[in-house]
């Protein structure tokens, strides 16, 4: 955890790094290296509903980079998604609780994820979005 010398953590540092880690993810060059460092379990574990320091934007950023590995890996690193993200709490959690931006963001990694981008059905009967406006999908 990053923190600054009052030993307050840096709240902001932490999203600007996990958003450009979701620029990277849809790198072609950059699957190697996620699989190298566990990054796919690293993003998995800051969207796990125990994991209370991170930040909303945090955990949209951790399933921003997430879609990227999914929509732009390999099917190496896709079945390394499928195994690692038992984080689908916390994706869901951001679909509900997110930004516009970041609920689309779980919308698509839940229709690449769970039907292979074919429709939205299945995520959407299985992770709903609420909306707050009381505008009807």
């Amino acid at each position: 955890m990053a923190k600054d010398k009052d030993g307050k953590r840096k709240v902001g540092i932490i999203e600007d790094a996990t958003a450009v880690i979701a620029q990277i993810a849809a790198c072609e060059e950059s699957e190697d290296a996620f699989l190298k460092v566990s990054g796919v379990s690293r993003l998995a574990m800051m969207l796990c509903s125990e994991s209370g320091n991170c930040s909303l934007r945090t955990k949209e950023n951790a399933v921003a980079a997430l879609l990227n590995l999914v929509r732009y890996g390999s099917e190496r690193v896709v079945g390394e998604v499928k195994n690692k993200v038992g984080a689908l709490d916390g994706i869901s959690y951001v679909q509900e609780h997110g930004s516009p931006k970041g609920k689309s963001k779980a919308v698509a990694f839940f229709k690449l994820l769970l039907d292979g981008g074919s429709s939205g059905e299945i995520a959407q009967d299985l992770y709903p979005v609420h909306s707050d406006s009381g505008s009807s999908r």
